[in-house]
């Protein structure tokens, strides 16, 4: 993906003028505003958050495309399918909704719907297509933003400062009053931390994302200091504890949020990203780095075993599980009996029809699935839900098969890591349905996704410097 330069345009245009921005890797600023923006929006299924945070995503989506308009001629061709699929899916609601009628699965609940003042209504329809562009717009942004290591590292850094500004501002306002969040009450999650997001298991998955990512960044930076002649390596001790302070004020927010598996995700994915993080050249003893590697493992798990100790120990387990396994059941068999769905938005409506005498005292107040793949499956059918499923798998297995640069590896490991602590976190917990977490998922995924051009767009780094 090769830079093409217009020659016509003068450099006092405003395309000249951005251009510049570009060429000195500012145009992630937009990009930093919308994921943080999201995090401070409030509620997990509200409407208007979510709108703002699609049309956001939209903005950020053809402002860095059009910087990147030279650059764009040379697309993988996986993206080209992954992004036919995604247009597939989308249309399959679009086409129920040009015929003026919700699908014939969701007719038998309209009373149902007016009983509760809900629907399955066109325009929950149109909230949640703005919502699928929006996050589909930020992947296809941040895969360009990204198209080698050099940007995708100042992204993620960028990323990652903007995340500590978030983490240390949202436990202040922690500490000013555990039960309010902006004066927004914490319904259920009084006595764990949320952030700004009022749910403690989705802020707990964003944390703990922010947590792999910086592992990763470490990982890169003890790389590139193994580079380095032992005279100059002091220098860059500093920047070593700087970014672990960060890593584990990102692990100790995780753990207040006590979400129990953020935290067994997290314990697992630092385990693993501690293996082999201080590199052999290190060490002129193998048996010292396989034992420096064992005592990294041990160290990140004790680490996620005393902070978040407390969080396994909640009463509430067994009864959570139960609810959790009951919902799952009656969803699916929802799906079996509307394969083609109930309409987009209409998951409250739909769940509660037929309801289980049982499980009502526990599932009545369900706002999510807890499980992405089958509320997809009961809003869009499962046609949808495939078609989905498939773009998005396509745009991860070329970038699993690419070879990423030297110096890149660290980054693309963490980048796997969290996209599939995410994917496990979205098949128990509403944390897809959080517009902050869902941005934040689309930039992960479109940051993977880039991995695929990086060997390409990507030139040998001398010795020393950041790769």
């Amino acid at each position: 993906m090769a830079t093409h330069p217009n020659p016509l345009r003068s450099a006092a245009s405003p395309g000249a003028f951005v251009e510049t921005w570009w060429r000195r890797g500012r145009t992630w600023a937009p990009l930093l505003v919308v994921v943080f923006g999201a995090l401070a929006a409030l509620g997990a299924n509200a409407s208007l958050p979510s709108v703002l945070s699609a049309l956001a995503n939209l903005l950020v989506c053809g402002f860095l495309l059009w910087t990147v308009r030279d650059e764009a001629r040379a697309i993988p061709k996986s993206w080209k399918i992954s992004a036919i699929l995604f247009l597939l899916a989308i249309l399959i609601p679009l086409v129920r909704l040009g015929l003026g009628a919700p699908p014939a699965a969701a007719q038998p609940l309209a009373a149902l719907a007016l009983a509760q003042g809900g629907s399955v209504a066109p325009d929950q329809t149109l909230v949640e297509i703005a919502k699928l562009l929006g996050l589909a717009g930020l992947v296809v942004a941040v895969a360009f933003a990204a198209a080698n290591i050099q940007r995708a590292v100042t992204v993620l850094q960028v990323l990652q400062a903007g995340a500590v500004v978030y983490t240390l501002a949202a436990l202040t306002l922690y500490q000013a009053d555990p039960t309010l969040i902006l004066g927004s009450e914490k319904t259920g999650h009084w006595e764990r931390f949320t952030g700004t997001l009022l749910n403690a298991n989705a802020a707990g998955a964003v944390f703990g994302l922010f947590a792999i990512l910086g592992a990763g960044l470490l990982r890169r930076q003890l790389s590139l200091l193994s580079d380095l002649h032992p005279m100059m390596r002091r220098s860059r001790y500093a920047e070593l504890a700087i970014q672990i302070l960060v890593i584990l004020l990102f692990v100790g927010a995780c753990a207040l949020t006590r979400s129990r598996i953020s935290l067994g995700g997290l314990a697992i994915a630092l385990a693993f990203l501690s293996l082999g993080a201080i590199p052999r050249r290190f060490f002129r003893n193998v048996r010292v780095g396989r034992r420096i590697d064992l005592a990294a493992m041990t160290v990140a798990v004790a680490l996620i075993g005393l902070l978040g100790g407390s969080a396994f120990m909640r009463g509430d387990f067994a009864q959570n599980l139960q609810g959790r396994v009951d919902g799952l059941v009656h969803i699916l068999r929802l799906t079996l009996e509307a394969p083609w769905g109930f309409g987009l938005g209409s998951f409250r409506v739909a769940f509660v029809h037929e309801l289980p005498a049982a499980s009502a005292p526990v599932l009545w107040n369900y706002g999510a699935a807890h499980n992405s793949v089958l509320q997809a499956a009961l809003e869009g059918g499962w046609l949808f839900a495939a078609l989905l499923l498939s773009s998005i798998g396509v745009l991860i297995l070329p970038a699993l098969k690419a070879t990423a640069p030297r110096g890149g590896r660290s980054v693309k490991l963490s980048l796997a890591v969290s996209l599939l602590l995410l994917g496990a976190i979205s098949l128990t917990d509403i944390v897809l349905n959080v517009p902050a977490a869902a941005t934040l998922g689309a930039c992960l995924l479109g940051l993977f996704a880039a991995t695929n051009t990086w060997a390409e767009t990507s030139a040998p780094a001398a010795v020393g410097s950041v790769s």
